[in-house]
């Protein structure tokens, strides 16, 4: 599941995600519509960006994914300074990416939260 408000940035790693063999089940620019489809589908892994639309802080979400789902986070921020992180990782985040993250980067997180971090 990608959860991201920027749409190019959505598609990009959409893109990157699907280059990879993966499928991306679900899109969102939310934090209220993650959480739902969370609720009633098997997501494998989240990609969470930190600052959403409308105010929602990617990382207390991540933060219920993790927690209420067993959904594992990979933490994605355009400024991924080591407050962020510590955050990220606080919440049980397995990975914090920076924007925009390389295809390697990225598939390196991919593969340590689908490995249950």
């Amino acid at each position: 599941m990608v959860v991201e408000d920027e749409f190019i940035i959505a598609l990009a790693l959409r893109r990157q995600i699907e280059a990879m063999g993966l499928e991306v089940c679900h899109m969102t620019d939310g934090v209220h519509d993650a959480l739902e489809f969370a609720r009633s589908q098997t997501v494998d892994v989240a990609l969470m960006d930190v600052s959403l639309r409308g105010g929602d802080d990617g990382i207390e979400a991540a933060r219920r994914l993790v927690n209420e789902f067993g959904v594992p986070v990979v933490v994605i921020s355009a400024y991924p300074e080591q407050h962020i992180r510590a955050r990220a990782e606080a919440a049980g985040a397995c990975a914090v990416l920076g924007k925009p993250a390389s295809e390697a980067e990225l598939c390196r997180a991919l593969a340590l939260a689908l490995g249950a971090c």
